[in-house]
């Protein structure tokens, strides 16, 4: 028992390590993979030659000391870019069909480079994802600086990376891995209206079976937790919507239209728009298995996704 507890620990870290970022004993225990482990097994398993602890308690795989330090500087800067989103997010919630504005990939876990974007994941109301996505763009360009295809230098810049309707939140079973039950616990709602973020986490309770601590914390916390904005859109918003819908299929058309040439990796239909869903995948998906490899742990389809 404690042997696959031991290779549960270290594949956690292995995990974590692919993006340079050490775990604190109690991150440890809620990212842990496949099954809980008792707070007594867990401290007898870290103090072991392959994991080390650096300062401030941070555990990682030997050798990985550098790890530590960048972790505080990623920090500092994950600071200023949330400034940045959760200012963004404010303008972009008051658009009626707009429900939700969240932050994923590294700056959701506080681990975002200095040259780093900021990706933002929206969710529309149900019939409006393509109108919503113009509209959103538009108070982009408007209020911040959005990256655009062709940009190198994307720092700060906010990057429209996924767009949702309210009616699709299900991650599609291709994608339902380690890495897709990661991003699906990772993202931080920054603005919200009523209880969209529970229903998304609700119908992806698939990821309880790959994450069931870092599950079943986030469903206590968001329990009893409405929207940071009522769910009614208000009058004038109520009378937007169905216009917005109206002008859903002409909205669709025309990006689908503009996008043709220019696809590659893309998710683009009804209700799902987006960009490079598999490149980060691919990556960590190599990364991991040569950790897990390093350590003789198997590669257990089942438990990792893979």
């Amino acid at each position: 028992m404690n042997s696959k507890m031991r290779q549960a620990v270290i594949a956690t870290l292995s995990y974590a390590d692919v993006f340079d970022y050490p775990l604190t004993r109690d991150e440890i225990a809620l990212w842990i993979i496949g099954r809980p482990i008792p707070e007594k097994i867990l401290s007898v398993l870290l103090p072991e030659k392959d994991i080390q602890s650096g300062r401030r308690a941070l555990y990682h795989l030997s050798g990985r000391q550098r790890i530590v330090r960048l972790r505080s500087e990623r920090q500092s800067v994950s600071r200023m870019k949330r400034g940045e989103a959760y200012r963004v997010a404010g303008w972009l919630v008051r658009l009626p069909t707009v429900l939700l504005v969240g932050i994923t990939g590294g700056l959701a876990m506080n681990n975002a480079r200095p040259e780093d974007d900021i990706d933002l994941i929206i969710i529309a109301r149900q019939g409006t994802v393509w109108t919503t996505r113009i509209l959103v763009t538009l108070m982009v360009e408007l209020v911040a600086r959005r990256r655009r295809p062709a940009d190198t230098d994307v720092a700060d810049k906010i990057c429209l990376n996924m767009f949702l309707s309210e009616d699709f939140l299900a991650m599609p079973s291709s994608d339902r891995d380690l890495y897709g039950a990661h991003e699906v616990l990772q993202l931080q709602p920054l603005a919200t209206r009523g209880r969209v973020y529970r229903r998304f986490l609700d119908i992806n309770s698939w990821v309880s079976g790959l994450l069931p601590v870092a599950w079943s914390v986030l469903r206590v916390r968001t329990s009893s937790v409405n929207g940071t904005h009522s769910a009614s859109a208000g009058i004038a918003g109520s009378l937007f919507i169905p216009v917005a819908r109206a002008l859903e299929t002409i909205a669709r058309t025309l990006q689908q239209r503009y996008m043709r040439n220019r696809l590659t990796t893309e998710i683009v239909n009804d209700s799902t728009i987006r960009f490079h869903p598999h490149d980060a995948r691919r990556f960590v998906r190599r990364e991991l298995m040569k950790r897990l490899r390093r350590y003789s742990i198997p590669l257990d389809k089942s438990l990792m996704g893979l």
